[in-house]
């Protein structure tokens, strides 16, 4: 019997053995692949913290799974169309992947009540309490996607890109680029921890996106908000000392060259500035203190030079204001106010969401105000006003309010107002109750407003004016272009009706009279050869008939210093022009024959109230300028003297 022969294992031997067993595996790994990959991303998941994901396996290979309608969260704040996920088998052991890309992720972020809901929690290390960062992957890549922010049931959506990788112990960086509002955004950050210490460092930038490029539309946002589009620069550091303790907020944000139009309004900003500390606990913001400063700041056609605000929170849903601010010709030094805001309804078609503001403001210092090119300067000592603002589906809408001036001044030429005084309450969009309005005017003159009702949607105005203790000093040289002046007090009532609506202002209506209280004075009537052209005029027999020519002497004698024993002037309007239909009865102070004379004039005078109100209009632009004044004292004026 031949002996055996030895069996010797040779290279071939193990080359058919690897191929055998390499063989046995791939044909496990296809046979079981699918529930394999299912096992191995939901451990991976929940290694991350993901709980509650549903998701399809739509095809394996041998290094990388790709997923299908991937869910996370009971209330899912992360869904995504497809999520490719790439690995080893050493990584699928240690509950691990290589990277994960994501493609048509949408991330829902909530806001309720100053409560925001971020979805993601990272989990806490067990026996520790600090915050695990060891992301259980190498690589996030993200394309396609947004980011939802739902304020108040209000929905934005913002286009998101990036990259987000471990960056050693403890640490993440990455990079995200954001399209949102016509802008390209670039963040970096840094998330990082020290024990229980917590720090998150994010520096960012958003430059114009060219109009006519290729690429995103925009955002989807509600109809009604404002799209503002600056070009930014903004760093942002958060703190957490230890786990429980709040975060600490700080930021610096610039914003350049905002010029956008919003609600039909174009704005344009040269340069902002907002630097903001807060601290967030339980999700909630506790503390807040933000400065907002602007320059260069127009909309439409108002103008602001600078204004600085300081928000600091208060308790519950407030916010205090601190605000100074310069405009075109006016300075308002400094005023505080405060807001709170209420949300209701739960975002549905059935319960829109809307939030009210109700905001109150009161000036701290003299508001002042000086427009050189129409020779008017102003001041008022004090301004408080309140408001509610709600802001919904169809954007903001005031629906009430109320304000009152006190200490008002104001001189423009010869026309003094001082201790202007008013209050008003809207009682919705299309109701303005003026409650007082009243001014002193010249040297004591009082004139003053009944309440009156205005619809701010009509370019229009009536109200009954009482005026007590009317100077003729003060007035008679402004309403005869100092063609007279003279001694004495008229007390009397007029209705007006105010229309701009050509864009200059316009007196429309005008009945009432005055009476002179007490009934004596004197007019001095500082022209003569002008009332002498105007008896001529008149009437042609003043310069032809020989016994006229003396009546019109007498009458400009007697007018050069004339003491009145009556004064009454029945005012109304024509056309353009305001009539003072005015009854006198007295002498001459002067002359060897005082002429006794009882006078009725039919004069046009100045409308200097008018023409002041055409000069404001005019200055702040509304379509086109005020025209001239009208007829002076005395022009086309019929005249009948009674001897």
């Amino acid at each position: 019997m031949p002996p055996k022969r030895k069996a010797i294992l040779t290279r071939k031997h193990l080359l058919i053995a690897a191929v055998i067993i390499l063989g046995m595996i791939t044909v496990g790994w296809f046979a079981g692949r699918f529930p394999l990959a299912r096992w191995a991303v939901r451990r991976a998941l929940a290694a991350g913290g993901l709980d509650h994901a549903t998701f399809q396996i739509d095809s394996v290979g041998l290094g990388s799974v790709r997923i299908a309608n991937l869910s996370i969260g009971s209330a899912p704040w992360l869904t995504a169309d497809g999520v490719k996920v790439t690995f080893t088998l050493g990584e699928l052991l240690d509950s691990r992947v290589g990277t994960l890309r994501f493609e048509g992720a949408r991330w829902t972020v909530t806001s309720r009540d100053g409560l925001i809901d971020w979805g993601y929690v990272p989990r806490p290390r067990a026996g520790t309490g600090t915050l695990d960062l060891r992301f259980p992957l190498d690589l996030i890549e993200i394309s396609d996607s947004v980011i939802r922010v739902v304020i108040d049931g209000v929905p934005h959506d913002l286009e998101l890109a990036g990259r987000i990788a471990p960056a050693g112990p403890g640490a993440i960086a990455g990079q995200i680029d954001l399209v949102a509002l016509g802008r390209a955004a670039t963040l970096t950050a840094q998330v990082q921890t020290h024990g229980p210490r917590l720090t998150v460092d994010i520096n960012g930038h958003a430059d114009s996106l060219s109009r006519g490029a290729p690429g995103p539309a925009g955002p989807t946002t509600t109809a009604g908000s404002p799209s503002f589009t600056p070009d930014a620069r903004w760093h942002a550091a958060l703190v957490r000392e230890q786990a429980g303790s709040p975060m600490r907020v700080n930021l610096d944000l610039t914003l350049d060259s905002i010029s956008e139009e919003a609600a039909g309004v174009q704005i344009a900003v040269s340069r902002a500035n907002i630097s903001a500390a807060a601290s967030v606990a339980e999700g909630s913001l506790s503390t807040l203190t933000a400065t907002i400063s602007a320059r260069a700041l127009r909309a439409g056609d108002f103008t602001l030079h600078f204004t600085e605000i300081t928000a600091t929170k208060a308790e519950g849903p407030n916010v205090d204001l601190d605000l100074a601010a310069t405009g075109d010709g006016w300075e308002l030094p400094a005023a505080h106010g405060r807001v709170r805001w209420e949300t209701s309804g739960d975002g549905t078609e059935a319960s829109p969401s809307s939030t009210t503001f109700t905001t109150s403001a009161q000036t701290d210092a003299p508001v002042s105000l000086e427009l050189d090119s129409a020779g008017i300067t102003g001041l008022v000592e004090s301004v408080a006003a309140a408001a509610r603002v709600q802001w919904g589906d169809s954007g903001f809408h005031l629906l009430d309010g109320r304000v009152a001036l006190n200490g008002g001044s104001l001189q423009a030429g010869d026309l003094a107002v001082s201790d202007a005084h008013a209050e008003a309450v809207m009682r919705d969009p299309e109701t303005i109750e003026v409650s007082s309005l009243s001014a002193i005017v010249g040297d004591g003159s009082t004139i003053s407003a009944e309440p009156f009702t205005w619809n701010p949607g009509t370019p229009r105005v009536e109200a009954r004016l009482n005026m007590n203790n009317l100077s003729l000093a003060h007035w008679l040289p402004i309403i005869t272009s100092k063609h007279a002046t003279g001694e004495g007090r008229v007390n009397g009532t007029a209705d007006v009706g105010i229309d701009w609506s050509a864009g200059t202002v316009k007196l429309t209506q005008l009945q009432g009279s005055l009476s002179a209280v007490p009934e004596r004075g004197y007019i001095q009537v500082t022209d003569a050869d002008a009332l002498g052209g105007l008896l001529e005029k008149q009437d042609p027999r003043f310069a032809t008939d020989e016994v006229m020519r003396g009546v019109r002497d007498k009458i400009i004698a007697a007018m050069r210093d004339f003491a009145f024993n009556k004064l009454t002037v029945e005012l109304s309007r024509q056309g353009d022009h305001t009539i003072a239909l005015t009854y006198l009865s007295g002498f001459g102070r002067h002359g060897k024959d005082p002429q006794g004379l009882n006078l009725t004039l039919d004069l046009h005078a100045q409308d200097s109230f008018v023409d002041l109100a055409s000069r404001i209009a005019a200055k702040s632009r509304v379509r086109k300028a005020a025209g001239k004044a009208l007829d002076e004292f005395f022009q086309e004026t019929p005249t009948q003297e009674k001897q």
